[in-house]
């Protein structure tokens, strides 16, 4: 019979090997040029706000860049966040204006103001503009 060893538990042991794996993942992913797709996979576990798609805080990139792995670049980091915000559903909550912002744990930290509003109204526009061509 097989001795059960006590001083490290099987739980630990598989959630070494999948860090292990993530990060060899990651690795693989940024020599391709796809980073980001690991900063993402990472994000979204790690982060409720990313998981719920709500808007980010101010200094949410502060945030992520001081809380990220080793093995993934800051770049891969900034790269995702930046897609994370571009994107036209983000767009359009930010234009809808009574959002709330959120930190990296999740928790409330502002709103959107009247600017941020009209520059994704503006942003919203030139998209719908380019899909019409």
């Amino acid at each position: 019979m097989h001795q059960i060893d006590n001083t490290h538990s099987t739980k630990r042991r598989v959630l070494g090997t999948l860090s292990l794996n993530t990060a060899n993942k990651a690795k693989r992913l940024q020599k391709r040029g796809k980073g980001h797709v690991a900063a993402r996979s990472w994000l979204r576990r790690t982060s409720p706000t990313i998981r719920r798609c709500s808007l980010l805080g101010v200094g949410f990139l502060k945030e992520a860049l001081a809380a990220k792995p080793d093995y993934l670049s800051n770049k891969a980091v900034r790269k995702y966040l930046r897609m994370y915000t571009r994107h036209h559903h983000y767009l359009i909550k930010t234009a809808r204006g009574i959002a709330k912002r959120y930190d990296l744990d999740g928790n409330a930290i502002g709103i959107v103001t009247e600017h941020e509003s009209s520059w994704a109204k503006e942003q919203l526009s030139q998209i719908y503009e380019e899909y019409k061509k």
